[in-house]
């Protein structure tokens, strides 16, 4: 709407009347200033429309039902969250990513000029698996250097057990979405390379075909070019990109009538699931 708006604008010839400014002081923001640094701001990452009522009923259960929580639609997809004070807000923050229907919801904390468009929504933070790491390069320098190749480390577990199919680093890494998922990196050491592989907890909505976030194959841009310029490209991406969940919903949630299926929350129909800090 602000870039139509403003396009709109562009065209017109003012009058007199309409180039007469307003002027505000700084009190009489002082209230919706103060509202929006105790807001979040999501945006699903969806080529599809979401609906308001589906995030109020979904998303306040999946945060443990915050008091005063109020959710206001403020664009397409994008959602204003605020919270009765900072604690709230920073609980919901602390636990991103965070995903509606299967969608990512990039939620950021507010910033004077924040809209959809800003750029601050083209990264997110997620739990990724790194494996094929040889053992004895299983370090935590060595996941910190992953984790900053793929944008910026923000966490980072070696988990203690590993798993059934062998051991890996956890770190929980910044991404710029606008591009498709790392499949994973090359690392070096002397005159060994190695090929690591990446996948992701609790992975959201993503394309197969072309790898990037919000839209399935049916609906690729990426996918209908290569069809009319005979380069259709197979096996870029597939199911193994999901990583088996390392977390999972606390009992506290389950109390709270949150009903689990295979480890996520399925709310008002929808399932919601939320990857937790070890």
């Amino acid at each position: 709407m602000t870039e139509e708006i403003i396009e709109r604008l562009h065209q017109f010839t003012l009058t007199e009347e309409e180039k007469e400014t307003v002027s505000i002081e700084i009190s009489d923001v002082l209230s919706s200033t103060n509202d929006c640094e105790v807001s979040l701001f999501g945006k699903v990452v969806s080529d599809k429309k979401v609906d308001l009522q589906g995030v109020k009923n979904t998303m306040p259960v999946a945060w443990g039902n915050p008091t005063g929580l109020q959710i206001k639609e403020i664009g397409w997809n994008f959602f204003q969250f605020k919270f009765k004070d900072k604690e709230g807000m920073n609980k919901v923050l602390f636990g991103t990513p965070w995903l509606y229907d299967k969608f990512l919801l990039n939620i950021q904390i507010w910033e004077p000029g924040l809209k959809s468009t800003s750029s601050i929504f083209n990264v997110c933070e997620l739990w990724v698996q790194v494996w094929n790491i040889p053992l004895h390069w299983m370090s935590m320098d060595v996941g910190r250097k992953i984790g900053n190749a793929l944008g910026g480390i923000v966490d980072i577990v070696i988990p203690e057990n590993g798993s059934k199919e062998g051991q890996y680093i956890r770190p929980k890494a910044r991404m710029n979405i606008t591009k498709p998922l790392p499949r994973g990196k090359l690392i070096k050491l002397g005159s060994e390379t190695t090929w690591v592989e990446i996948s992701y907890e609790n992975l959201p909505y993503v394309c197969y075909y072309c790898g990037l976030l919000g839209h399935n194959e049916k609906t690729c841009a990426h996918r209908a070019k290569d069809v009319q310029d005979g380069t259709v490209k197979t096996d870029q991406f597939g199911i193994w990109l999901k990583a088996e969940n390392h977390a999972s919903f606390s009992e506290k949630h389950r109390q709270q009538g949150t009903n689990s299926t295979n480890g996520s929350p399925v709310v008002n129909g929808r399932r919601v699931e939320r990857i937790v800090n070890s």
